[in-house]
């Protein structure tokens, strides 16, 4: 997920949870984002010159801003030129709320039956969300509702800010399989369900963009050089 990871904070199976605290990086990347913001003066400053995607929040976008000789026999040589610059649509106008009743199911597994919501001042709706699951969750059951189809993925990575209290290797992947079925702003749907070995715990719901939306590029155009 480059573009901007609505998420939420769940109940499911992990690993020990070690700590929350998040660090932010010297350069202000955002908690919510792997990458830093896009100057508002659109100048970017030196110590950034190494940075080639960015998050515009007040635009709703990221930003990625590349020299148009990057990659060429002599960039080290002659320094960067004029940077490219592609904007794209972040999908943060959902408003996801995500609850979740944990029952003991056979085998002594447990079974998480997850309710997705999309908040009435949203301006666009669920259409996918994925769980991440350390890698013994691998071995989870999905079910879903009508419309809707999903799958536990193997050896499936998100990337997370802080991966030393919620821990990534696996991850229950729903998807809408037919557009009436999305998740509109002020709906809710149940029947997302999950059974697995793992015992309750905290990890991170993702909502990505969906397949109605695509990425579709907003403004391409040139930007001066101002690394040097």
């Amino acid at each position: 997920m480059v573009a901007k990871r609505t998420f939420v904070l769940l109940m499911i199976a992990a690993t020990a949870i070690v700590g929350v605290a998040q660090q932010r990086d010297p350069n202000k990347i955002a908690a919510d984002f792997p990458v830093p913001t896009w100057p508002a003066t659109g100048v970017i400053p030196a110590e950034l010159k190494s940075h080639y995607v960015f998050v515009d929040a007040a635009k709703n976008e990221f930003v990625v801003a590349y020299p148009e000789n990057l990659g060429s026999p002599n960039f080290e040589k002659d320094g960067p030129s004029t940077r490219q610059v592609s904007r794209y649509k972040l999908q943060m106008d959902v408003d996801p709320k995500v609850s979740v009743a944990i029952a003991a199911s056979a085998g002594g597994k447990f079974r998480y039956a997850y309710t997705v919501a999309d908040g009435p001042a949203a301006k666009g709706s669920v259409d996918q969300w994925a769980l991440t699951m350390p890698e013994a969750g691998g071995t989870s059951a999905a079910k879903f509702p009508t419309g809707w189809f999903g799958v536990v993925q193997k050896n499936r990575k998100l990337a997370l800010a802080n991966a030393d209290w919620i821990k990534s290797g696996a991850a229950a992947v729903y998807s809408f399989d037919k557009v009436s079925e999305q998740i509109k702003p002020g709906s809710k749907k149940s029947g997302f369900e999950l059974e697995s070995d793992l015992k309750p715990g905290f990890t991170l719901g993702f909502f990505p963009a969906g397949r109605k939306y695509g990425s579709t590029v907003a403004t391409i155009g040139q930007h001066p050089n101002r690394d040097r």
